[in-house]
This record gives C-alpha cells, sequence and structure tokens, in this order.
C-alpha cells in the first residue's frame, strides 16, 4: 500500500471570461493532481464548496476500498 499524506496540493487559476469560449463570465478553476481532481466556480467561495464537496466524495470513495 502507498504512503499515506494528510495535505494535498491545489491548483486554482482565474479566467477573465473574455476568451471565446468562455461566454464572458469569469470563472476559477481548481485542480489536485494527487487525487486527479479537477472542479470550478463562478466566484472563489463557490469554487470553494465545490472543492470541499470533491475532496469529501474522494475521502468517502477510499474509505470503501
Amino acid at each position: 500500500m502507498g504512503e499515506v499524506n494528510d495535505t494535498i496540493h491545489v491548483n486554482v487559476e482565474y479566467y477573465s471570461g473574455e476568451d471565446e469560449d468562455d461566454e464572458g463570465v469569469p470563472y476559477y478553476v481548481a485542480s489536485c493532481e494527487e487525487i486527479a481532481l479537477v472542479t470550478d466556480g463562478e466566484t472563489f467561495e463557490e469554487l470553494l464548496a465545490n472543492l470541499r464537496e470533491a475532496i469529501n466524495l474522494h475521502l468517502e470513495d477510499t474509505d470503501t476500498v
């Protein structure tokens, strides 16, 4: 079994919404390579809520293995 860490690194990027694919709406994207996670939100608060939910779902899955 692999080493257990209690810390993960999350990369957060801000997009202004000015690119042609962004529909004019700014947003944030968070990614974490350690647990293969990507989530987004239109506000930083929404991003944090989505990130917490995604991490909790990941941890629930690993508890059952």
